[in-house]
């Protein structure tokens, strides 16, 4: 039996990358490593999984020499540990894939064998066999239909380490365990500081609801409480949110659920029947509550827009997490008043401000 090792890197120092910090406590079950590791073992490979994100900092005596291949998920606020991991690993069949191998190939050494950008579900048995020859290989985007067929994420790896990850929300920490579900990739929006369409493109592929209903089910076969949808936006086809209430509903599945959203991905009859299925947080990209800022953030939504949202939220006793972007070289006094004028308009139940940083 061939056998493969999947490592994350631990985060740097000082949790920033080219003088930006970044939010590197909320740990939790890698999706992206877990799927490669399904459908490998869905064909008999032996997948083992060293998440020093998360604090397994188990290092191999051999330098995971005795493995078929090695895989490495790099994000850009691990670039310490994941150069010096590669340094350190003794493997000629070295492949690094993740948002910093999309973003930044040409940052590794001639010691990795393959730098993968993009999704690497349909490639990953090749790379195991050594069938490809190219060292950066740019994957083509999975269909809906390809995200459908995938092996279930393989919770029971996870939960073997269960004391190494979060398994709560943060809208109601009397939850446990929570299980996260990522059902789609990328998003079809432009906001001007955000990273994501440069390593996913804007694209938005989503697995269907009746994938998502089974999953969730799934997850609570295994002991979940509650499901989050840790997704950059689970909202953007309406039609398949209504399709999984109406699924949760129509099964009497009992379950409680937050996802992540824009404020005008989600109107009040949708978030109406979010709420009447379980539905007890969304995360929500607030940015500002300056219409110019929102104009210069690319946003595509009105301060209106916002305010009505919280009001439903509120209406339909959802909590909400408000994520803002401050700082902007462009922001004055005046927007910053709008903030603290509005801010107790929206009431949000927790909020975040982070400080605008350009793309990376």
């Amino acid at each position: 039996m061939k056998k493969i090792a999947f490592l994350t890197a631990k985060p740097n120092t000082d949790d920033s990358f080219n003088g930006h910090r970044f939010a590197t406590d909320e740990k939790r079950p890698p999706h992206g490593i877990g799927f490669l590791t399904a459908v490998l073992e869905s064909t008999n490979i032996h997948v083992d999984i060293f998440d020093r994100y998360c604090g397994n900092y188990l290092w191999l005596d051999d330098n995971f020499k005795s493995y078929d291949l090695v895989g490495i998920y790099c994000a850009s606020v691990c670039t310490e540990d994941f150069l010096q991991s590669i340094l350190d690993i003794d493997n000629d069949n070295l492949v690094v894939g993740g948002p910093h191998a999309s973003l930044f190939p040409n940052d590794f050494s001639d010691k990795v064998k393959h730098i993968i950008q993009g999704e690497a579900e349909t490639i990953i048995s090749d790379l195991v066999n050594c069938n490809l020859t190219d060292r950066i290989i740019k994957t083509k985007r999975l269909t809906n239909n390809e995200l459908d067929l995938l092996p279930r994420f393989p919770f029971e790896k996870f939960l073997e380490n269960k004391h190494l990850y979060i398994w709560d929300f943060p809208f109601d920490k009397s939850i446990n365990p929570v299980f996260t579900l990522n059902t789609s990739r990328s998003c079809p929006y432009d906001c001007m500081f955000c990273s994501t369409r440069k390593i996913w493109g804007r694209q938005y592929t989503y697995m269907s609801a009746e994938r998502v209903f089974d999953d969730v089910k799934y997850c609570m076969s295994l002991g979940a409480k509650g499901i989050y949808f840790r997704e950059d936006n689970f909202t953007v086809k309406n039609d398949r949110v209504r399709e999984f209430c109406t699924l949760l509903y129509k099964n009497n599945i009992h379950v409680s659920w937050a996802c992540e959203t824009r404020v005008d991905t989600v109107d009040s009859d949708l978030m109406q029947l979010m709420a009447y299925t379980g539905c007890i947080g969304l995360y929500v990209g607030v940015e500002h509550l300056s219409q110019k800022m929102l104009d210069i953030y690319n946003k595509h939504v009105t301060v209106e827009q916002i305010i009505k949202f919280f009001d439903n939220a509120n209406k339909y006793k959802i909590k909400t997490a408000a994520s803002f972007v401050v700082n902007h070289p462009e922001e004055t006094d005046s927007d910053r008043h709008e903030i603290n004028r509005l801010l107790p308009i929206i009431n949000p139940t927790m909020r975040w401000m982070n400080t605008y940083r350009d793309e990376i």
